[in-house]
C-alpha cells in the first residue's frame, strides 16, 4: 500500500513493471504501469496497492531509493 500525502504526484520505482500489479483495491482490475528505463513510474494520490512475488528486502530496497516526480 503506497498514497501520497500532500495531493497528487507520480512515484518513480526502481523495479520493471513486469514485477508489479499496480490496483486501486486489493483484488480490483489491474491498472496500467509507466516505465521509465529500468524502473516503473507509479501513480502517486490516493491509496493505492502493489502485488508482486519479489521478496520483501527487494521491496524495501526499492522503496527507500524511490523518488517522487
Amino acid at each position: 500500500v503506497y498514497w501520497h500525502q500532500r495531493g497528487e504526484g507520480l512515484l518513480r520505482l526502481p523495479l520493471p513493471c513486469s514485477q508489479l500489479t499496480l490496483m486501486d483495491e486489493i483484488g480490483g482490475e489491474p491498472l496500467s504501469i509507466r516505465t521509465d528505463g529500468d524502473a516503473s513510474l507509479l501513480p502517486a494520490g490516493h491509496k493505492r496497492y502493489l502485488k508482486t512475488e519479489l521478496p520483501e528486502e527487494e521491496l524495501v530496497r526499492a522503496f527507500a531509493r524511490a523518488e517522487i516526480l
